[in-house]
C-alpha cells in the first residue's frame, strides 16, 4: 500500500523491539528492587538503579545478541 517492501518495515519493528526489550527488562529489574529495598534518599534510588542496571546488563546484551544472529 505505500510501497515500501514488508521485509523492511518488519526490520524497523525487529530493531524496535529489541530496543524495547531491553528497557523493559532493565526497569521491571528496578521496579523489583526498589519494592524489596524500598530507597528513602534520591541517592539510594540513584544507586539502586545502577545496581540493577549491572545485575541485568550481561544477560539484556546476550538476548539482543540472540535476536541479532537470528536475523542474520
Amino acid at each position: 500500500m505505500i510501497h515500501l517492501p514488508a521485509n523492511l518495515i518488519s526490520m524497523g519493528a525487529v530493531d524496535f523491539g529489541i530496543l524495547v526489550d531491553g528497557a523493559v527488562v532493565l526497569a521491571e529489574n528496578v521496579l523489583h528492587e526498589a519494592s524489596h529495598r524500598r530507597p528513602t534518599r534520591k541517592r539510594e534510588m540513584l544507586e539502586l538503579i545502577t545496581q540493577s542496571a549491572v545485575a541485568v546488563a550481561r544477560p539484556t546484551f546476550f538476548a539482543m545478541a540472540i535476536i541479532i544472529a537470528a536475523l542474520i
